[in-house]
């Protein structure tokens, strides 16, 4: 069987069920893990369910425990990565990377309770979802039998909290900061040439100001599902170049853009404000990943029924990286990080209804690619 990660071996359903009938004829353990507030399942030492308490009955919607026993946690979960290969949670290349997993294996490797962080993208109704949990795995012998006590604590709201608030106030008070300098240096300089100067950049810094205001509170409308669409007909070359200027016009930026020759202006209709944020993001990873003096380059064209929006920088993406880009909150950079690419699959797929992916290896270097059903 193959694997790419964690154990592909399975108990029987015969072997599950018996596990699942031992456990539920205690009435101690029963009343012990129905105590508990939050979801805590009991896996046998193939991380496979076999009790739970009616927490997680009830947070997954399903109308008895028997339905989930012999899943493993991921595809209770029905997160996307534990249906890819035949063999389920923990097999695929991405299980490598993932929290909960990791968790289980290195518990049952030292015998002793491992405590951590999962990010877990789960399907519903086709539509993606992200959470963060803590979670604990902790060894238990039982009737000579060794099971995992795991339990999972929904933390995403708090992770939310604490990463909108670290970047809204990271980069609001940078803006600010830069308001306040140019502003105490019109006050300082007589030269009217140079203030007005200055009073122009003054314009252009409150601007972003106000632009750093509207994302943060375009993303957390996008996540209620309250984010309302405005439609109107745009071309996407002046969208693509309005998104390059801003960073031209930034003097920490010493990378160049290029548009490619195949590049097309093509007259679409879509929500302008959207749009310019995704492609913002495309151009801010590929600013990041980039050296002094790099080329990054920029096109759109059409591809049938679909606009494709491509940008490209000469760098390769660390696999490990790739396997957790899109996750919310993941970072390679700082604690003010992690939501550039989380938004554009939010805002690209759920509400445009495009296609957010991307390539990266030494041949194409990274090229990140925004497919727009057009019209």
């Amino acid at each position: 069987m193959k694997t790419f990660h964690a154990s592909p071996e399975r108990s029987s359903s015969e072997i599950v069920n018996e596990q699942f009938k031992n456990l539920l004829a205690d009435s101690y353990i029963t009343e012990l893990v129905n105590a508990l507030p939050y979801v805590v399942t009991i896996l046998n030492s193939n991380r496979q369910i076999v009790f739970s308490n009616q927490v997680l009955v009830q947070s997954l919607k399903v109308a008895d425990l028997r339905e989930l026993l012999g899943k493993r946690p991921g595809e209770a979960l029905n997160c996307i990565h534990s249906r890819t290969i035949e063999n389920g949670c923990g097999t695929y290349e991405n299980c490598k990377v993932c929290g909960a997993v990791n968790t289980i294996t290195a518990s049952m490797k030292e015998n002793r309770k491992v405590v951590n962080e999962a990010r877990i993208i789960s399907d519903k109704d086709g539509t993606e979802e992200y959470h963060d949990f803590e979670v604990s795995a902790t060894p238990f012998k039982w009737q000579e039998e060794r099971f995992t006590i795991f339990t999972l604590t929904d933390i995403s709201v708090v992770k939310r909290k604490l990463m909108l608030e670290r970047i809204f106030f990271h980069d609001i008070m940078n803006t600010a900061g830069n308001l306040k300098g140019l502003s105490e240096l019109i006050l300082k300089i007589d030269d009217l040439e140079k203030k007005n100067e200055l009073i122009s950049l003054l314009f252009k810094v409150s601007n972003e100001l106000v632009e750093e205001i509207q994302e943060q509170r375009q993303l957390t409308a996008a996540e209620n599902g309250e984010l309302q669409l405005n439609p109107l007909l745009h071309n996407t070359r002046e969208i693509l170049e309005s998104a390059v200027e801003q960073f031209r016009n930034n003097a920490k930026v010493s990378v160049h853009f290029v548009f490619s020759e195949d590049s097309e202006n093509i007259s679409i209709l879509t929500d302008r404000s959207i749009l310019q944020r995704i492609i913002k993001n495309m151009l801010k990873n590929a600013v990041e990943a980039s050296s002094d003096e790099d080329t990054i380059t920029i096109k759109s064209h059409q591809n049938g029924s679909l606009i494709r929006f491509t940008v490209r920088n000469q760098h390769v993406i660390p696999r490990h990286i790739q396997m957790q880009i899109f996750n919310r909150n993941f970072s390679t950079k700082s604690a003010d990080r992690g939501l550039g690419t989380y938004s554009m699959k939010l805002l690209g797929e759920r509400y445009l209804k495009g296609k957010v992916t991307f390539i990266s290896n030494e041949e194409s270097g990274t090229e990140f690619y925004f497919d727009l059903p057009f019209k």
